[in-house]
Order: C-alpha cells, then structure tokens, then sequence
C-alpha cells in the first residue's frame, strides 16, 4: 500500500520513467510505488526501492508509436535526469516450437542478433516477391538496465519468487491455466461469437501441463508495430521473417529512440482472432511487479538534492585543499556542489516542445551530418552554428536537438546551456554558461572530479566559494582534456542574449579548445545558436541558416496546418497557406497568428477569419504592436504588467507580479493581503496572463517567475512597441517607466498592517529570532514585501 509523500523532490532528483499504454496497465504501476509523491493528469511521481521514478499513461484512445513518442518526449523534456524507461504492460503471445509461451508469462527485451531487443516489424521498404526489408534501427536497452537483466538471469529462480510473493501480496489472482487454450494458427475464431465455447476443439494445440506453478520468464526481441496483430498466420509469418520474436506490441518501436526503454510485458493473448481480455489484468499486474523488481537489481542513482553534502569542517581546511592528491571524495563533491544555482535548468525547462514531427530533419541535414562525422573532424574543429530570426524557432531546434542527442549517442556525454536574457544574472552570463556546462560534465564523468584538485585557495570565503571566470575556464579545459577516448558534445543556445564581449571571449576559448582537440585527439562538439547579429565569427566550423532549410519551412506548414482549428474547406485552406507564405521563417509569429485565428474561430466568427487575417501586419514587431494596442481592456494593469517585468531588477515571482499590480491602485491592507484559500496560484497565472495579453509566462522551475514569451518582446517594448501602449506613455528610459512603479513600492510602504499582523511595540531587534520571525509572517502574508527594498533600480 503507498503513502503520500508531502515533500516530494525536484524534478531533475528523477531518473526513471515508467511508461504505460492503457488504464489497466497505469494502475498495476502505481500499485508498485513504495511513496506516492504526486498524481496529476499528465504523471504520477514515486519512489520505487531507492528509485525516484515517474510514471505516465498514454491518453485515452491514444495508443502506438506515435503517441508513445510525444508523451516520452513531454517526460524527458520535464524530468532532465530521466535517462532510463521501463515500458511495460500487456502484449500478445508468439508460441513456437523455442518458446513455449502461455498466458501470464513474462517477455523482456534483449539484444538479440541485428535486433537490439524491439524491431519496428511495420516500418520498411517493400523489395522483390513483396517481402518488407526493415529499415532504420531502434537502440537498446540502456546498460544500467541490461546490467540487472544479466542479475536477473542469474538469480532468476528467486526473482520469480519474489513476483509471485508480490503478486500474493496485491491479492492478483493467476486465471486458470484451463482457460489456456492456443489454437492452430490457420484457424480463425467465428464471426458474431464473443467466446470461444464455439470453436472446433478439435484445432487445438496439444500441449504438456506445465509442472512449475508460476509463470516463466523469457528473454528477446520483441515486435512493435502501429497495427494490433489479430491473425495466427500473421503472427507466425512476421515472426519467422524476423527471425522469431517473442511477443507483439504497439508502443515500443516509438520509445526506444527517444528514451532508452527495458520493454516488460506480460502475455494477455496469442495475437490471433482468438483473443480475449480474460488475462488482460493478470498479464498487467505481473509485469508491473517484474518491473518493480528489475529495479531491485539496479544501483540507484541518488537524487540530485542528496548528492552533494556540505563539506565537514574539520575536513575542508584551507590547507587540505592545496593539491589533487589530497581532495577528499566529499571536498569534491562539495566543490561541485558550488557550481549548482537555483536556475540551472529554468531556461530549457521554459522552452517549449517541438510541435509533434517537427525538427526531425536536423538530424538528417547535411550539415549536421558532416559535424558528427568523425572523418571531417579536423576540416570544422567541432564547431556548428545555427543562426536564424528573431522568433524563427532556434532554441526549440536546439531543445529538440540536445534532447535527441542524450538519447540516441548513446557513446557520447551531452551537456548544454540555454542563455536567458529574461533570467537571473547567471543565467545572461558566460560564468552561469561555465558553472553549468562544468556541473553536468562532472556529474556525468565523477572520474574527471578530480579537476578541482586545481582550484586556487582564493576561491574560498570561509565555507562559501565564489567562483572567478579564469578558474572555471581552467577546470573546464582541464576537465575536457582529461575525456581522453570520450566525446564531449554541447549545444549552447542564444549567443545574442549575453553580452556581447563575454561571447566574443568565450567563442576565442572554445576556438584554443577546438585547436587542442585536433591536435591531442579528443573529440569535442559544440553546437551554437544565436541570431544574425551582432557579427561574431569563428575561424573554423559549419553555419546552418535556419530560415534558408526546406525542412524548417515544412515545420512551418506543418504546425499551420495541425493548430489552425478552422475546417478544411477550400477557404480556410487558402488561409493557411496565405500564412505559411507570410511567415518569412518567423516560427514565433505563426504561432501568434494562429492563436489570434483560432479564437476567432472559437467565438464563432468563421466567415471573419480571412478579414482579421489581412488586419494582422507581416513581422514580429508589427503583430506585437498590434495584440498590445488592438484593445484598451485592462490597460492599466498591462501597462504595469509590462513595465513589472521589462524593468525590475531580478525576475519577480507570480505572487509578488500579482501584488505589486493590485497595490499601485489600492491601499486597503485586506486586499493586499494574500488569502489562500480566496485567490490561488492558479487564479493568479490567469491574472498575469490576460495583463500581459499572453506575451508574459511562468518559469518551470521550483519558485516559478514572470517573464515575457520570447526575447523578442523584451527587444520590441525597449525599441518603439512601450510608448504606442498607452497615449499617457512616454519614453521607455528607465525613469518616467518607473514612476508607476514607484507609486506601487509608495503605497505599500503606507500600508498599515496592524489590523492584519500583530506588530510588537517596542520593534523587536532586527537581527533578533522574533524579528525575523515577524518578517516571515509579513512576507508569507504580504508577498510583493519578499523583494521590495531591491524591486527596482530608481
């Protein structure tokens, strides 16, 4: 029986996914959590042993290999250290003369011959005599989990008693081995009959009773197709042209790329015409309890927030750190404790998916292609650099890109940083770039943590470290020369949203690195993006243009004509491709566009579209003036929504954008006054979003913040788009922008919170428990005061 966990832990502390396809199969899995963290729509959180797992269930009526690629996709883009899967649930049976599969029994994946344990058995090209020849390659298991098969394999006695004991423990019941019948592949079961009381017994297959009581175990290939496999001469034809398969499934063949998946089913039928759903929850529970003991076997990765303890003092001296030698494991792990900040993973957790088949060409490009050539190495240093227009879709390319390449160079370690011009200091900073780049390398390769044997003792300000760029150039170049045969790739987004003279400097390190790869042998990649300007080059290294790739203007129609929700008619087609004719390559105005279009449509002014179509002016800057000035709904709250975020000094959260809007106007403290159960995060997210008339979003991180869309909004509001706002709004120099702000921060400081907060008298001492208890009480209460002596600069 699970518990419910209150203190969950943070996304990037889970490191395995479960993935399942049907209801049946979801509730076997959640049966499995020792902890119940969490169970929402999209997922359900939990620790299974000493696993922090996450699990996920297609969506209703969604079932084969695409659907399971989107929802793998959506998991490993939230949960960063998920690098393993488990797939598990039900499948249909393939008896043979090898495997004397029966209802119940249990088939695991397994590299087998040119399989790596699933083959897509749908997916090919049709060659002479009409036989497929299969094309493309699926990976295999990850080797963490192939680790605790080869375990299994060898204990497999005991492992299949703990199942049955699991098993016993849920109170699942093992049908009656007589309702296990397998009938000749050439006979089909008759038409208009639900059961099989009618079928010629006669054409059943004779088979021994099985003298051991518990199901078996086999280990294999097994097919995945989008096609539910129904036929007996079906099922043996395809077997027998893969080389014999164990079993027959429909999700595989899409996760496999996408997330590394040990696949566990248990048999509910024998693929034929025959079927029935009488084994359905027997074959889900006992692959569910497989797969929890699979994980038994497998050493746990420990999570994230446990990984890096503070250093004992009586081992951390000075004078202990002075030589590699002499670092302790828990000096290092200290040390690479320090690199961490809040916001690491902020910016690529924001980024959003790639719309469901876009960007696949990326990988298939030429120049792409030539970058991981190993063979034109030494002709572009390991440089490749996607440019493109502001909004043309660069750091969801590059999302899509990093998270394709930690599941499918499986030989390679893949780090990345994503710049965040809207982001905290480190985030906009070649030093954040550095402290990121350098934490998931060592975290990846624990034998290179010997680097911080280098670091100086001038790094250290009593327990805290305070990091200095040439100590981190130095560990990183350290690190990268210690990959010896290993390869390194980066992806490194927005090299337009950092300073200028910090790019120029970290592209000239990354060239040296680049020279020192050549010559010494190591192989390491680097993907930029950026934007056309400003002009920096590098010596050496491929450029791809986004806006000139067939591919990206096929994404284009792509999501056009997959998000437009305005019919098919001839009319609504010639819309669709005035847009992708108009977009001149600009993802981010598509998107705009069609959402305008589709609210349209939704408000039931069909016969308008093609009008409002013409209303909305070609460029970003131009569509963006026009939502920002279409209506004067609210203005006053988008006008402080907007000067809030373009000019505070750090990113403000939800709560404190929400209270520092509703203070510039009213000055009753109970309205200030933050009451949970009346106003909730969610009412909030809505508020901030209709103020900021959906150009503002939330941060996807552990105290989410407020920041604009796109990069794009922030360039537009500072260039020209503030002062079209509103007539009353003038230059958006900081100055006259922030005397709206200041009249906010003046009535919050004329509030008088005593009908709300008992405020001692004499006040206590600032630095005394009870004031900083008294301060806690305001802020939880009154959240706009967490940063209100450093909201904005005057």
């Amino acid at each position: 029986m699970t518990t419910l966990k209150r203190r969950r832990p943070r996304l990037e502390d889970f490191t395995i996914a479960w993935i399942c396809a049907l209801p049946l199969e979801y509730a076997a899995a959640k049966q499995s959590l020792d902890d119940l963290y969490e169970e929402l729509n999209e997922y359900t959180t939990g620790r299974i042993h000493n696993h922090e797992v996450v699990l996920i269930c297609l969506p209703a009526g969604r079932i084969g290999t695409n659907a399971a690629a989107f929802a793998v996709a959506r998991i490993v883009s939230t949960f960063p250290s998920v690098k393993a899967g488990l797939l598990v649930g039900i499948a249909g049976g393939v008896p043979s003369s090898k495997a004397d599969i029966r209802l119940g029994d249990v088939i695991i994946s397994q590299p087998e011959g040119q399989y790596g344990g699933v083959v897509q058995y749908d997916y090919g090209k049709t060659i002479t005599n009409g036989f497929q020849e299969r094309t493309g390659s699926l990976n295999s298991p990850p080797r963490i989990l192939l680790t605790a098969v080869s375990k299994v394999k060898s204990d497999l006695s005991s492992f299949r008693k703990n199942i049955s004991d699991r098993l016993a423990t849920t109170n699942t019941v093992w049908p009656s081995p007589e309702s296990d019948i397998l009938f000749h592949s050439s006979y089909n079961h008759p038409q208009g009959h639900s059961t099989c009381f009618s079928c010629d017994t006669t054409m059943l297959v004779e088979r021994e009773p099985r003298q051991d009581k518990h199901p078996l175990i086999f280990f294999g290939t097994i097919a995945s197709g989008n096609q539910v496999i129904k036929d007996g001469i079906t099922r043996d034809r395809i077997s027998s042209e893969l080389g014999g398969v164990l079993c027959y499934e429909m999700e595989a063949a899409g996760v496999m790329n996408e997330l590394p998946c040990l696949v566990i089913r248990g048999i509910c039928d024998y693929a034929d015409s025959h079927k029935s759903k009488q084994f359905q929850p027997f074959a889900a529970a006992i692959a569910a309890a497989c797969a929890r003991e699979i994980l038994s076997y497998v050493h746990a990765t420990l999570p994230a927030s446990q990984q890096l303890p503070s250093p004992d003092p009586s081992e951390s001296s000075q004078s202990q750190i002075q030589s590699q030698d002499r670092l302790t494991t828990k000096e290092k792990q200290s040390f690479l404790a320090a690199l961490k900040f809040d916001q690491i993973h902020a910016r690529h957790s924001t980024i959003r998916l790639a719309h469901v088949k876009t960007c696949q060409w990326l990988p298939q490009s030429e120049k792409y292609q030539q970058w991981l050539n190993p063979n034109s190495f030494g002709e572009h240093h390991g440089f490749l650099w996607i440019k493109g227009k502001p909004g043309a879709g660069k750091s969801t390319l590059m999302k899509f890109a990093f998270g394709k390449a930690v599941r499918q160079l499986a030989n390679a370690t893949v780090i990345s940083f994503f710049f965040n011009a809207r982001g905290d200091d480190l985030e906009k900073s070649v030093s954040g770039m550095y402290r990121s780049l350098l934490f998931q390398l060592l975290e990846k390769i624990p034998d290179l943590l010997d680097v911080f044997g280098l670091v100086p003792k001038t790094v250290l300000h009593g327990e805290v470290v305070q990091w200095e760029m040439e100590t981190l150039k130095s560990l990183f170049k350290s690190a990268v020369e210690k990959l010896q045969d290993r390869t390194l790739v980066c992806y490194i987004d927005a090299l337009d949203e950092c300073d200028e003279n910090q790019i120029r400097d970290m592209l000239s390190f990354f060239e040296q690195l680049g020279d020192l790869a050549v010559s010494e042998g190591f192989r390491l990649l680097v993907c930029f993006s950026s934007r056309h300007y400003p002009h920096i080059a590098i010596g050496k290294g491929l450029e791809l243009v986004l806006e000139d790739q067939e591919g990206h203007g096929e994404d284009i129609a792509a999501y056009v004509h997959a998000e437009l929700r305005a019919g098919r008619n001839k009319q609504v087609q010639k819309i669709k491709q005035e847009i992708i004719a108009r977009a001149s390559g600009v993802f981010l105005w598509v998107v705009l566009v069609v959402q305008i279009l589709n609210k349209e449509h939704d408000r039931g002014r069909v016969h308008a579209l093609k009008k409002r179509l013409s209303e909305i002016p070609d460029g970003l800057h131009e569509l963006l003036k026009d939502i920002l000035t279409r209506d004067n709904n609210n203005m006053e709250d988008t006008l402080l929504c907007i000067q809030w975020i373009l000019y505070a000094r750090r990113p403000l959260t939800r709560e404190e954008l929400y209270f520092a809007i509703i203070g510039a106007t009213e000055t009753d403290p109970s309205l200030l006054e933050w009451d949970q159960n009346e106003i909730t995060t969610e009412d909030m997210k809505r508020f901030i979003l209709d103020s900021s008339k959906g150009l503002a979003e939330l941060t996807r991180s552990k105290r989410p913040t407020v920041q604009f869309i796109h990069e794009s909004v922030r360039d537009f509001l500072k260039d020209e788009g503030f002062r079209n706002l509103h007539a009353n709004v003038g230059s958006v120099a900081p100055g006259p922008g922030n005397e709206a702000l200041k009249k906010s921060c003046l009535n919050y400081v004329a509030i008088d919170l005593s009908p709300c907060v008992a405020i001692p008298d004499p006040l206590p001492v600032a630095k005394s428990e009870e004031a900083k208890h008294l301060r806690e009480v305001i802020t939880k209460r009154f959240p706009f005061f967490r940063r209100f002596p450093l909201a904005i600069g005057f």
